[in-house]
């Protein structure tokens, strides 16, 4: 079975996942279990949902946005608050510089938001193809240990339709997003969420397009942020 909320392969007994730590066995189960030896072939499943045009998209979206806005200036104030603290109480740092620290510090974060959501305005819904799909070893380098540790990053393209950009899309350790495509898969890109696969029909799980948390195929809505379900 699998950890509904990180994806992450658990033994079929697991009370807690050891990925994201999500306690599993309660009186409503929050896994998916794979189900082996059965083909699935749902027709209804095919093509894109209009689900997308729910206003619970909207809300989320939005609400994403401001959060995302309130915790950057939640870290500005405290960067200019604590550093002319420690200003005042260092050798190292003296005032006002202590101050314009904390202030340069404080309006990176903010600018970081800004740029984030100017992006996201920015965003628009296009159709694609998965178009490559490769593995393949990388090694870091682990401080703790004085040593090189080696990640197995699992990678895929999609290729945009109407202008032909490739997108790279990987993640390391972790098969779940890298084996629900196929090279071939029909793809749509909806504004400032994820990717909507167009043949749902042989799947038994959806991502959530909007806070990407694995859900079984009978749900209607995501179990954690309770948007509806594209199929």
């Amino acid at each position: 079975m699998y950890c509904a909320n990180c994806g992450t392969q658990l033994p079929e007994k697991a009370k807690f996942c050891t990925g994201c730590g999500l306690e599993l066995l309660s009186d409503k189960p929050k896994v998916f279990r794979e189900k082996k030896n059965v083909v699935f072939n749902n027709p209804q499943y095919v093509g894109f949902s209009p689900k997308i045009d729910d206003p619970r998209f909207a809300r989320y979206s939005m609400a994403s946005k401001n959060w995302a806005f309130l915790f950057s200036i939640i870290i500005a104030a405290i960067a200019i608050i604590a550093f002319p603290i420690y200003g005042s109480y260092s050798d190292e740092v003296d005032w006002p510089y202590s101050l314009y620290y904390g202030m340069g510090i404080g309006g990176m974060f903010v600018t970081i938001a800004l740029v984030q959501n100017f992006k996201k305005g920015r965003d628009s819904t296009w159709d694609g193809v998965v178009d490559d799909k490769r593995i393949y070893e990388k090694k870091h380098w682990d401080k703790n240990n004085d040593t090189y540790t080696t990640n197995t990053v699992y990678e895929y393209t999609v290729r945009r339709d109407d202008n032909g950009k490739i997108y790279e899309h990987s993640t390391e350790n972790n098969d779940i997003v890298y084996n629900y495509y196929n090279i071939g898969d029909k793809v749509r890109h909806h504004k400032g969420f994820g990717y909507e696969k167009y043949d749902k029909s042989k799947d038994t799980f959806l991502f959530c397009i909007a806070c990407a948390s694995i859900n079984d195929i009978a749900n209607e809505d995501c179990f954690r942020c309770k948007c509806p379900l594209l199929k």
